[in-house]
C-alpha cells in the first residue's frame, strides 16, 4: 500500500492512467487518502468506457482490446463518469473539478465500421453529453468541499453536425459506387450476351428485322 511506502502528508497525489490497471482501485485510493493533507487533493485521469466508439463496437457484437487507448489490453477495470464518482465516494472523496479530453466518433483506434450504423443509431449514441469524452481528468478532495463540476463541452453537438455532413458525403459516394458497380454488371452482361451462341445465331434475323421494326413503329 502507498501509505506503507511513503510518509505524508502530501498536498497532491496523482493517479495518471493508473486506476484502470488495478484489481482493487478502491484500496489504492484509501491508501492515498491516508497520506493526503487535510486540504489536499487527488488527481485522477481515467478513460471513458462509454465513448461512442466503444458503444458502436459493442453494437457490432465485438469487444477487441488494443495495445493502447480506451480498451488497452492491460486494463482490468472500466469506468464511466458515474462509475468514477462511485469509486471516489467509497473512499470518502468527491470530484471537485472535472475536465475532459475529447475525440470524435470513429476517430479512436477501435475497429468500428461506420457503414454499419444508421443515422438514428448515431444520433442516439451522440445524444449522451459524454459520447465524445475519451478521458476524464478529475481533481478530488475529501467530502465536504465545494464541487466545481464543469458540464461536458458542446463538442458532441459540434462533432455530430460535422459528422452528419461527412456521412452525407460518404452516403452519396456509396450510392455512386453502387451505381458504378451496377453499370459495370450491365455492361458485362451485355458483353456476355453479344458473345453468346444465341446472340450469334440470331444476329442475322435481328439485323433483318430492325428496318421492318422501325417502319412498323412509324
Amino acid at each position: 500500500p502507498l501509505d506503507e511506502l511513503v510518509e505524508g502528508p502530501f498536498d497532491v497525489v496523482v493517479f495518471g492512467d493508473v486506476l484502470e490497471h488495478l484489481r482493487d482501485p478502491s484500496s489504492a485510493l484509501d491508501a492515498a487518502c491516508r497520506v493526503l493533507a487535510e486540504d489536499g487533493q487527488i488527481v485522477v485521469s481515467i478513460p471513458n468506457v462509454a465513448h461512442a466508439d466503444v458503444r458502436l463496437m459493442l453494437l457490432e457484437g465485438r469487444w477487441e482490446y488494443q495495445e493502447h487507448g480506451l480498451l488497452d489490453e492491460t486494463h482490468l477495470r472500466f469506468f464511466t463518469l458515474e462509475g468514477l464518482r462511485r469509486l471516489l465516494d467509497r473512499s470518502g472523496l468527491v470530484a471537485t473539478e472535472i475536465d475532459r479530453v475529447t475525440i470524435p466518433m470513429f476517430a479512436t483506434n477501435l475497429p468500428v465500421t461506420p457503414d454499419l450504423h444508421a443515422e438514428p443509431v448515431r444520433r442516439f449514441v451522440s445524444s449522451d453529453p459524454e459520447a465524445l469524452t475519451f478521458q476524464f481528468i478529475v481533481a478530488a478532495r475529501r467530502q465536504g468541499h465545494d464541487v466545481l463540476d464543469r458540464p461536458a463541452p458542446a463538442y458532441a453537438a459540434l462533432g455530430t453536425a460535422e459528422e452528419r455532413l461527412e456521412r452525407q458525403v460518404a452516403e452519396l459516394r456509396a450510392v455512386l459506387a453502387e451505381r458504378e458497380v451496377h453499370e459495370a454488371a450491365l455492361v458485362a452482361e451485355l458483353e456476355a450476351w453479344r458473345n453468346s451462341t444465341l446472340a450469334r445465331v440470331t444476329r442475322w434475323p435481328r439485323a433483318a428485322w430492325a428496318p421492318i421494326s422501325r417502319r412498323v413503329r412509324r
